[in-house]
This record gives structure tokens, sequence and C-alpha cells, in this order.
């Protein structure tokens, strides 16, 4: 009994990411599995929120959000587009007040040929925490494969400035050139920026798509060193619903636990 105990008490949140192009009965399939939902609310229309998450919220399966938006760049180094990110990112907080749990995920650097200025990203990221703030919602920002985000320490740098969370994508961070390099390996970003990190993204690789784990050696040593962090929340972020519960139980297999 004692080991079960231990056991529920490390084990964090499970969640599945969920996006517009999935089809509706992904949700269903997740509340079967007794999973949690990260939800990317569609830019096009924030208004049918609500009602995309009815079968979530009606059942009691615990929802946080996604903001994924690489047309609407908030670093932008052209600054009415800037401006105008900031007040779609803005409209999607305002969205999800009140909807599931008020944490939500941005990005910046989505679109590689988008030129960036780090003052205004920190300007204009600090304004959305803020609104954020007002609103009840954590806001993080997502380290990325490429671009100032899959730097560590611009990460970490970016995190602090703005008082955002951070959430921890493992694929990108395991593909990233800081770690392919050798420059970081991803149990010293876990070390980096533990204090800051409320979510994380759950599966091994990004190459031409996310590829699930077929085995913990990679992931292991990490999952090892995140159950030692205060994160509880990881976000399975993979399309293919076989190989999202082939993860569940890979982390739930006894060679973990």
């Amino acid at each position: 009994m004692l080991e079960e105990k231990i056991k529920s008490e490390k084990m964090p949140v499970l969640a599945v990411s969920v996006k517009p192009f999935h089809s509706p009965g992904r949700l269903q399939a997740i509340i079967n599995e007794n999973l949690s939902v990260e939800y990317t609310p569609d830019r096009k229309d924030f208004a049918v929120l609500e009602k995309c998450l009815e079968s979530c919220l009606n059942q009691g399966t615990r929802v946080r959000f996604h903001g994924f938006f690489p047309e609407f760049e908030i670093g932008d180094a052209d600054s009415s587009k800037a401006k105008e990110a900031v007040r779609v990112h803005l409209e999607c907080l305002d969205a999800i007040k009140d909807l599931g749990e008020p944490f939500i995920t941005f990005h910046s650097g989505l679109n590689q040929k988008t030129e960036l200025r780090y003052d205004t990203l920190v300007e204009n990221l600090s304004r959305i925490v803020e609104h954020g703030q007002k609103r009840g919602i954590r806001v993080a920002i997502e380290n990325l494969k490429r671009g100032l985000t899959s730097d560590p320490d611009v990460l970490l740098d970016l995190s602090m400035q703005t008082n955002a969370r951070i959430t921890l994508d493992l694929g990108h961070a395991i593909t990233s050139h800081a770690v392919v390099t050798g420059r970081f390996n991803v149990i010293e970003i876990i070390d980096m920026v533990q204090d800051r990190l409320s979510e994380v993204h759950f599966y091994e690789k990004e190459l031409d798509r996310h590829y699930p784990p077929k085995d913990l050696t990679v992931l292991g040593p990490i999952m090892d060193r995140l159950l030692l962090t205060d994160c509880r929340w990881w976000t399975i972020e993979l399309d293919d619903f076989n190989e999202v519960k082939d993860t569940v139980a890979l982390i739930h297999s006894p060679s973990f636990f």
C-alpha cells in the first residue's frame, strides 16, 4: 500500500494534445482513457471554444491550453505585425478565461522566416503575462527546436524578464542545436529552468514529425529528473492515438516506477 501511495504522489497529470485538425472523436477517446487535455484553440473562431470543450468540462476532464499562432509573432521586428500578434494573444486569453485550468503555453519563433527583435519580444510577452495574471491565467513560453527559444540561456532569460512560466518540450530540446552539439543535455536544461517549469511536452524527438519513445532509454533518466521538480503536468504531444496509448503504458510501466 505504501508503494502505491508513493507512486500515486509522484505521478504527474498525463494529458494529450488536441488540435483543430484532429477528429471530433479524439476528445472522447482521451476521456475514455482517463487522461487530461491540452487544447489548441482555433484562431479563426475563439467564440466556439466553450462548445468544443463541452464534453470535457461536463465530465470533469482537466483541460489546459496551447496557443499556437505561427502567423502572429509577438516578437516580430515589424512593429505593426507585432502589435496585431499581441492583440490575437490577448483575445485568446480572454476566450479561455473560466474554461478549464487557467494555464496556456505560447511561443515565439514558430515561423523561421520572420525577423525577431528580442526587446520587442520581452516587452510584448510581459504585456501578455500581465494580461493573463489579471484574469487569473498563468502564461508559459515554450522552447522550440530552432531559433531564440531553442537556446536554454535565452529561454530562461525570457522567462525571468517577463515573469512567464516555462513549458519544456522534450522532443524540441532533444533535437535542438544546443543539445545535439553537446552544449547542454536535457537534464542540465531541467536543472536550469526547474524553478520556472510548469509543464512538459512529452515525446522523444521531432524530425519530420513527433516520434514516440519505443522504450525508456532516452526519456527514462529525464523522467527521473522531472519527478524531482514541482512540474506535475506532462502533455503527450503525439497525433497517432495508438502511439499516445503506448506512451502512457511506458510511463506507467513497472520498469519506471
